[in-house]
């Protein structure tokens, strides 16, 4: 029998997209990944699966938890700009996420928001 659990699973997952928005997903390691989140690699693989599957869980916990946060932008253009174009089932993922915005300027949000990652509007830094 295994130890009980002693964390909440969508903390560490929200945990985890702080640290896949500050890196990006190529970038993010599953060294980052276990310092951060205070589990072993173990736990993380356990509980979670591969790195890509974490990112997955994240970006849907931070859809649901989160929908309109820049945060949840910023893990949905990681997803479109870092795994879509390779990642088939997240591919369809986002497509059917972006599909069901009613809101037809929600491509004008995503751009928005990339412009503002990347920092180019802001001289002062």
């Amino acid at each position: 029998m295994g130890r009980k659990k002693t964390y909440e699973t969508y903390l560490i997952l929200l945990k985890m997209g702080e640290i896949f928005i500050e890196r990006g997903y190529e970038a993010t390691s599953l060294d980052d990944l276990e310092r951060e989140t205070g589990l072993l690699r173990g736990s993380l693989y356990r509980e979670f699966g591969s790195k890509r599957t974490m990112f997955e869980l994240t970006l849907k916990e931070y859809l649901k938890r989160k929908p309109n946060s820049n945060m949840t932008l910023d893990l949905l253009l990681i997803g479109f700009q870092e795994l879509s174009a390779r990642d088939r089932s997240l591919r369809t993922f986002l497509k059917e996420w972006y599909d069901s915005q009613c809101n037809s300027s929600v491509s004008e949000l995503l751009g928005n928001r990339l412009i503002e990652r990347s920092k180019i509007l802001n001289e002062s830094e």
